[in-house]
C-alpha cells in the first residue's frame, strides 16, 4: 500500500477494510454513532457534500507489533465491547492505523457491506428529495421489514450494479409497488430511479469521494500521539443556533455588530 493516494473510491476502501488493511489503535474510543448520524453521512455523500479528511498512520514494523489495535466490524453488534473483546497486535505488513475517521469508516462499512444489530440499510430509489427540507430516504430495516417494502433497495445490491445489471435492476423496480411520494407517471418514475442509481454509483462506487491524509513516514509513536490529541481536541462543534446566526449575518451584514452590542448590554 505504498504511495497511498489521497483521494479514494468508497468501494475500494470497503475492500481494504474487509482485508484488514485499516485498523483502529486502542488509543481510540469505541464506535459511538447512532443510526441517525449514519444515515446523515450517507445522505451527505449522496448529495456530494464534503465529509472531511480521514487521517492514517503507517507505523514501522517494530512499532506496529507493540500497539494494540482492533479491526473494523462488518456486522456490528452494539452489545459487544469491541474495545476490549478484540484487541490484538497491529499489522506489520503495510497496514494503516486510523487516527481520525473511525466513526465515518465504520459507518460506511456496516452501512453498505454489513449490518447494525441485524438491520441493513436500504434506500428508496424512486423518490427524488427536495433539499434542504428532505434527505434521501436511507433507512435501517430488518430483513422481514424489507420484504414488505419492495421500493426500498439494499445498498449492498446497489454498489454491486454494473453496466450489464443496471437496466434489469431498474426494470425490476418499475414492476414493484411504488414507494411513498414516488411519481405516479411510470416514465417519470423510471427517470427518478435511473438518476438515483447513477448518483449512488458516482459517489459510492466510481468517484474518488473519500479524502485521506497520511502521517509522513518516519514519525515516531510519541509524535503520533500528539497529532492524535490535536486532531481529536480540535474546534468547537457548531450548534443549530450558531449556524442560524451565521446565515442571518450572511443575509443581513449589520447583524453581527447589532447582536454583539446586544450581548454586551445583557
Amino acid at each position: 500500500m505504498a504511495n497511498f493516494k489521497p483521494n479514494q473510491r468508497i468501494s475500494d476502501v470497503l475492500a481494504l477494510l474487509d482485508k484488514g488493511e485499516f485498523r483502529i489503535p486502542n488509543i481510540q474510543r469505541g464506535y459511538e454513532w447512532d443510526e441517525d448520524r449514519v444515515l446523515k453521512l450517507l445522505d451527505s455523500i449522496m448529495n456530494g457534500y464534503p465529509i472531511g479528511a480521514i487521517m492514517l498512520w503507517a507505523p514501522g514494523e517494530n512499532v506496529a507489533k507493540q500497539i494494540r489495535s482492533r479491526p473494523f466490524v462488518k456486522d456490528f453488534d452494539s452489545t459487544v465491547d469491541y474495545l476490549t473483546a478484540q484487541p490484538v497486535p497491529g499489522k506489520a505488513d503495510g497496514g494503516y492505523f486510523v487516527l481520525d475517521g473511525q466513526q465515518r469508516l465504520q459507518s460506511l462499512y456496516l452501512g453498505i457491506w454489513g449490518s447494525r444489530d441485524g438491520e441493513h440499510i436500504f434506500l428508496q430509489a424512486d423518490h427524488r428529495p427536495n433539499p434542504p427540507e428532505e434527505d434521501y430516504r436511507f433507512k435501517f430495516l430488518e430483513p422481514q421489514e424489507a420484504q414488505t417494502t419492495p421500493w426500498m433497495v439494499s445498498l449492498a445490491e446497489m454498489i454491486d450494479l454494473n453496466f450489464k445489471t443496471k437496466g434489469p435492476f431498474v426494470d425490476r423496480l418499475l414492476n414493484q409497488v411504488p414507494g411513498p411520494d414516488a411519481p405516479a407517471d411510470s416514465s417519470e418514475r423510471r427517470e427518478v430511479i435511473q438518476e438515483t442509481v447513477e448518483r449512488f454509483a458516482h459517489y459510492f462506487k466510481d468517484g474518488e469521494t473519500l479524502l485521506f491524509q497520511v502521517v509522513p513516514d518516519g514519525v515516531d509513536y510519541p509524535l503520533v500521539l500528539d497529532i492524535f490529541e490535536r486532531v481529536n481536541s480540535g474546534g468547537m462543534v457548531l450548534t443549530k443556533s450558531d449556524l442560524l446566526l451565521c446565515t442571518l449575518k450572511l443575509h443581513w451584514p449589520e447583524a453581527g455588530g447589532r447582536i454583539h452590542g446586544t450581548r454586551e448590554r445583557s
